[in-house]
């Protein structure tokens, strides 16, 4: 697996332990449980665990990198490349 591939891995795996976790807070809304309480806590270790793994990957990274960590992030969410810039974007030859 790519760098790059590794990066939308877990990004894909975070939004996932994301949704894990806002599902839990709304069954703990409705239903004050014991065991919907152990649930929404195992779901925020979940996501802890998978944001943990996202900042190793981006932390102390060049300006640039943190473009490309931007731009995955769009494509990943909302499915277009990032608005916005820092740094230009790295030019790609026409073959």
């Amino acid at each position: 697996m790519t760098d790059w591939n590794a990066i939308l891995e877990n990004l894909r795996r975070a939004k996932e332990a994301s949704h894990r976790f806002q599902e839990a807070g709304r069954a703990l809304e409705v239903n004050h449980s014991l065991e919907e309480i152990e649930v929404f806590a195992e779901r925020m270790r979940e996501l802890q665990k998978e944001l943990e793994a996202l900042q190793k990957l981006f932390s102390g990274g060049s300006q640039t990198v943190s473009d490309e960590i931007a731009e995955a992030f769009s494509q990943v969410f909302f499915g277009h490349p990032a608005p916005y810039r820092s740094t230009p974007k790295p030019p790609f030859k026409k073959r």
